[in-house]
């Protein structure tokens, strides 16, 4: 099996995602969502590592965050190390949680994090979870609108830094309600076949 060229760095964001063990939908995501919160925010931490949006689906996740060290590697080995853990430990299971490596794309233009943005906000409409980002629990967006994302430890990606406090909110809801076409869909399913990590 060839091994993939791997780019780590600290200049730009990353989206990481990755998938549950055979596609089960293995989240229990009322007891789950707060222990993904619990171990990214003392991971991140202890790894210098600044996030930006998290979305926790009944089967996988999407998370963006900047890494100021380029140790992407060594926080994920430890993040997703500690969360299937506490997991298994939740679930009395003892198999592994995540099917593969996690998948990590570089984010390098604003229009791309815009893109991104609104992929990562819309997955629980594109499910049929919800009718509305702003309905979905289980992601950060409901954080930022409140005003309370820093109190879990995230902070503003690039895009949404260059714009005034107190508007960051109603921009990002603006953003995530407007839906991706399909060429922009496929262009950020079409990055995930392409990851650089």
């Amino acid at each position: 099996m060839s091994i993939k060229y791997k780019i780590y760095q600290n200049e730009y964001p990353y989206h990481v995602y990755n998938r549950v063990n055979n596609k089960e939908h293995l989240f229990k995501l009322g007891d789950t969502f707060p222990i993904f919160l619990d171990v990214l925010e003392k991971t991140a931490k202890t790894h210098n590592v600044l996030m930006h949006h998290f979305l926790l689906m009944e089967n996988h996740y999407h998370l963006m965050l900047t890494t100021t060290l380029a140790n992407l590697n060594k926080f994920m080995c430890t993040f997703q190390t500690h969360v299937s853990y506490r997991i298994n430990q939740q679930l009395n299971r003892i198999n592994h949680i995540f099917g593969n490596r996690y998948g990590a794309t570089v984010i390098k233009t604003e229009i791309y994090i815009t893109r991104l943005i609104k992929y990562i906000y819309q997955n629980p409409i594109n499910s049929n979870s919800v009718t509305h980002p702003l309905d979905y629990p289980y992601s950060t967006l409901k954080f930022y609108v409140k005003g309370d994302v820093s109190k879990y430890g995230f902070v503003c990606d690039p895009y949404l830094e260059g714009i005034s406090s107190h508007l960051r909110a109603k921009e990002l809801l603006d953003l995530c309600e407007i839906d991706l076409d399909l060429e922009e869909h496929k262009l950020v399913e079409a990055s995930f076949r392409c990851s650089l990590v």
